[in-house]
């Protein structure tokens, strides 16, 4: 048969604006939440450029925020491989893995995130609500730890006290509420978990 007038090893790229200004223009259209724009934007960037997994990684996005997260999981996915040692890309992953459930493949993400940036705050944190749901406490409380160290947030401080009940110590509980109320007064989970801490505390004594 006849060859392809434009045989795919010289097939010119799909746009001739700069890839750059593909890029600006995408993340300006995220800004703006024009989302299906800023993919329209995005995906006229050439798999062979340098900013092809940053595409990637922005498109997945886009479907994050349309609600499409087998979507954004497939191209985030997709910008992993392009960009292994990125570790936003591999925290947004584990996020919409996260939404809808797949609580072991978050939890490995997270852990990807911390092996590439352990200065992560936000993935320990995270890392421990998953833990926390998938039945280890203790694991969990080591991450909020670690979070805690890195920030002293009042969200960090209350998530660390249910798994704290759950292993039993009850009186850092009670702290680790205090000390979430302290940091922000008008917290009302904080006060909530504090009533639940001081009630397990009664039914301990």
């Amino acid at each position: 048969g006849q060859e392809s007038a434009h045989p795919e090893s010289v097939r010119p790229p799909p746009t001739e604006e700069p890839i750059d200004s593909l890029i600006q223009q995408g993340l300006a259209y995220f800004s703006a939440h024009n989302y299906s724009k800023a993919i329209a934007c995005l995906t006229k960037v050439h798999p062979g450029s340098r900013q092809h997994g940053e595409a990637l990684h922005l498109i997945g996005l886009c479907q994050k925020e349309l609600g499409n997260f087998k979507n954004a999981i497939h191209f985030l996915n997709l910008s992993t491989q392009i960009r292994p040692t990125d570790p936003q890309i591999w925290y947004h992953l584990a996020v919409v893995e996260a939404k809808i459930r797949q609580r072991k493949l978050a939890a490995d993400h997270y852990r990807k995130v911390l092996e590439l940036d352990p200065s992560r705050q936000d993935a320990w944190n995270n890392l421990g609500v998953l833990l926390k749901d998938l039945g280890q406490p203790s694991e969990a409380v080591r991450c909020y730890r670690a979070a805690l160290k890195l920030a002293a947030l009042p969200e960090t401080f209350n998530n660390l006290t249910f798994p704290l009940l759950q292993i039993g110590k009850v009186g850092d509980a009670l702290n680790a509420c205090e000390e979430a109320i302290k940091l922000a007064p008008a917290f009302l989970r904080a006060h909530r978990s504090l009533l639940t801490a001081a009630l397990y505390s009664s039914d301990l004594s």
